[in-house]
């Protein structure tokens, strides 16, 4: 069985490979950083049939900006093939077993990866 998830966000990168096309700008190539003819340092390129509303997916009301987040945002967790969350940001999963979800539940501890930051840098 395919996941819905899992085809989204093939189909978003294998438009984002086709959507990408040669421009007119100064390329890193030339800029002498290596890199191909039509590659243009810190610019994305992506091509869809949906246009998100915006690129946060917490206030968006699209799939495309959850699956567009996933090339620029980092998460606690991820979920695996298995279904079970696995850590991107953070170092562990809480349970009440290592001590991440207090007694009574109503505290979870998350660790976070050494050199992790927010969005202005702190």
């Amino acid at each position: 069985m395919i996941r819905p998830c899992k085809t989204i966000g093939a189909l978003v990168i294998a438009l984002a490979l086709f959507g990408c096309t040669k421009v007119g700008m100064q390329t890193s190539t030339q800029q002498g950083n290596g890199g191909n003819s039509w590659t243009v340092h810190g610019v994305l390129r992506w091509a869809g049939n949906a246009e998100p509303d915006n690129m946060n997916p917490l206030v968006g009301n699209q799939q495309v900006e959850a699956d567009l987040s996933m090339f620029w945002a980092g998460y606690l967790f991820n979920w695996n093939d298995k279904s079970r969350f696995e850590p991107e940001l953070a170092t562990t999963v809480p349970t009440p077993q290592n001590g991440g979800i207090s007694a009574d539940g109503l505290a979870i501890t998350y660790h976070l990866r050494p050199g992790v930051k927010w969005q202005d840098g702190a």
